[in-house]
Parts: C-alpha cells; sequence; structure tokens
C-alpha cells in the first residue's frame, strides 16, 4: 500500500453527501488537505464524483470528491454506517487552509 499524500486529522464534524441531487447527512471521521473519510448510511460507487456540503465558520463550501472506497459497517458497530474514503477534487483555498490550521 502506498505512503499518504498528506498526514490525517481526527475528529468528527457533520457534512452533507450530495449525490446525482439527494443529499445525505454523514460525519466526517478524519480529514487531510487531498481527502477524508466519512461515515453515512449510503452506497456508492468507487471513482464516481459527488458533493460534500461543508461548513467552515459557519460559511458553507462544497467540495467536489471521488469516492475511494466503501467499506461496510461491521456487526460490532452499534451504528449501520459504512465508512467512505474520499479524494477530493481540486480543494477550495479555503478548505486547504482551514486543514492547516488543524494541522498547528
Amino acid at each position: 500500500m502506498s505512503e499518504r499524500k498528506s498526514g490525517r486529522i481526527f475528529g468528527m464534524k457533520d457534512v452533507t453527501i450530495i449525490d446525482e441531487g439527494q443529499e445525505y447527512n454523514a460525519i466526517i471521521t478524519d480529514i487531510s488537505e487531498s481527502g477524508m473519510s466519512l461515515k453515512a448510511d449510503i452506497s456508492l460507487f468507487t471513482f464516481k464524483e459527488i458533493i460534500i456540503r461543508f461548513k467552515i465558520n459557519e460559511e458553507e463550501i462544497n467540495l467536489r470528491a471521488s469516492v475511494r472506497y466503501v467499506q461496510d459497517f461491521t456487526k460490532s458497530s452499534r451504528l449501520n454506517l459504512k465508512t467512505i474514503g474520499v479524494a477530493l477534487i481540486d480543494p477550495d483555498k479555503r478548505y486547504v487552509q482551514y486543514v492547516k490550521g488543524l494541522e498547528s
């Protein structure tokens, strides 16, 4: 397995996944400048392009992302949420600055 391009920061933040006009609640479980891992009750195809609606300091931004993997929930989990890994497509500068601020 190849090394990550940027470090991950662990935490939780509510976001919305938008897929073909449908909105789904999700939780970010870890984040980096180039991608994130989400938990949601949705099945997506790998390499599908989605939008992630994200708030930074009460300002809403939309991030384009490509789904890299979807992992079904485990039986030990109390929630029936899937883990979804995404790579961001040309992330907004405000988002990149936000993540850099979390790293410091």
